[in-house]
């Protein structure tokens, strides 16, 4: 920790000429560990991978077919993870939008329509912050906190997600003829 302090430190005070303030000090020292954690858990998985198939095959070539197979199988359960979890919170904010209507809370709403909507960008965001807290029941001042239709709109949207890309991956995983 000391270590990466110093290295940010001396980073920021050459881009800068003087110390990072301590909020951005904080904020690039734990982008900074998230990162080293993020490439220690990828190579734990990347050995293991390797060593399991210098342990079933035989010849090099094998070795190789069965390392880079289950490597890209690792890399599509990943794309297969965010784009669930991506699908599961649009699927979170349209049933939250649908109990407000049902509720009536957008019944004044009033703003005028424009491609450059900065504002609803902001408001998309919010939104899916509010679907995530509503299906973990973080917010308990929410009337749709822990919302069953919530869940489980946001369960099957995580399952319809993940398999999107399903049938290019098995194509891409067995020869063709």
């Amino acid at each position: 920790m000391n270590y990466s302090r110093g290295i940010i430190g001396k980073f920021g005070s050459g881009i800068f000429g003087k110390q990072l303030p301590p909020r951005i000090q904080r904020m690039a020292e734990s982008m900074a560990i998230a990162q080293a954690a993020k490439k220690t858990s990828n190579g734990i998985i990347d050995n293991f991978i390797d060593r399991a198939a210098n342990k079933i095959a035989s010849n090099l070539a094998t070795k190789v077919a069965i390392a880079r197979s289950s490597k890209y199988i690792k890399n599509k359960a990943k794309t297969f993870g965010l784009v669930g979890l991506i699908e599961g919170v649009e699927e979170g904010q349209q049933q939250l939008l649908q109990n407000r209507f049902a509720r009536g809370e957008y019944d004044d709403y009033d703003r005028y329509e424009s491609v450059f909507d900065i504002p609803s960008v902001f408001e998309d965001v919010g939104l899916a912050y509010d679907a995530l807290r509503a299906y973990w029941g973080l917010n308990p001042s929410d009337p749709d906190n822990n919302n069953e239709e919530l869940i489980k709109a946001m369960n099957i949207g995580a399952v319809t997600g993940m398999m999107f890309g399903l049938g290019h991956t098995l194509t891409n995983l067995f020869p063709s003829d």
